[in-house]
């Protein structure tokens, strides 16, 4: 029973391994199968980007490292002290040299008085914690939102896809597909980052793979050629940046707001 709930849910069966190494070694490969109706070999794109994300995530939330706390010295001297929270922090900033303090304004201002009052309510309340527990806060934050705000900007993707490659004349979902087996390929790519981080040049190589493969997926899917397709792929990748950034960012800001 137990082998049947992990083969119905996970697809842990002859489809894994084939599905794995279509993915990593042969770029584009998984979204023209899809297309083409070769569906039963290969694990279905929705499922593989879902499980690959989860695994990512769950592994950088157990292999992240807590910053540690106190106060820190060099020759005697304090250089850093964690003990106190970042208000004080400032506000020990914030003297002149005769020792008189210097009075800042940190009230956020949008105009909309709700928001502002929200916002400097949750500013202050974060201000108030020390800086490590403060960037527990917000790297907790971060992991438990990043899944989202990926999966939010997902359609943001194959729409530039769409956009960028209007002359191909695919569907909307064939653009999708793709960007679902794009970004089931980064979630696997990290994933083999953080188990191999501790062997030298892991890092490096994977990141040089993730660029080519990126453009070989690009040029092999939509079929135009390498020169058009590298200048729409660097293309691609500022735009996205921009999208994922902002996707990110906001995700982040509304949970911190309503936390």
């Amino acid at each position: 029973m137990l082998a049947e709930v992990i083969e119905d849910q996970l697809s842990l069966n002859a489809a894994l391994p084939r599905t794995l190494r279509a993915l990593l070694l042969h770029p584009g490969l998984l979204s023209t199968e899809y297309l083409d109706g070769r569906i039963q070999r290969y694990i279905p794109p929705f499922r593989l980007y879902l499980v690959s994300s989860v695994v990512f995530f769950l592994l950088l939330s157990f292999l992240s490292g807590q910053p540690s706390t106190g106060i820190v010295k060099f020759d005697g001297e304090v250089v850093a002290d964690t003990t106190r929270s970042v208000t004080e922090l400032i506000q020990r900033a914030d003297t002149a040299p005769d020792g008189t303090p210097i009075k800042r304004d940190l009230r956020l201002r949008t105009g909309w008085e709700r928001l502002d009052s929200l916002a400097n309510r949750r500013a202050w309340e974060l201000l108030a914690l020390p800086p490590g527990q403060l960037f527990r806060t917000l790297f907790s934050v971060f992991l438990q939102r990043a899944p989202t705000a990926v999966f939010l900007v997902l359609p943001l993707y194959a729409l530039l896809l769409q956009l960028l490659f209007f002359r191909r004349r695919r569907y909307y979902v064939e653009h999708f597909v793709f960007a679902l087996h794009t970004h089931a390929f980064v979630f696997v790519l990290f994933t083999i980052m953080l188990i191999g981080m501790r062997l030298p040049l892991i890092g490096p190589l994977l990141i040089m793979w993730q660029f080519v493969y990126g453009f070989l997926a690009l040029t092999r899917y939509y079929g135009q050629g390498r020169f058009i397709t590298l200048l729409k792929y660097g293309l691609l990748g500022v735009m996205y940046s921009v999208v994922f950034g902002l996707g990110l960012l906001s995700t982040v800001v509304v949970a911190l707001l309503l936390g």
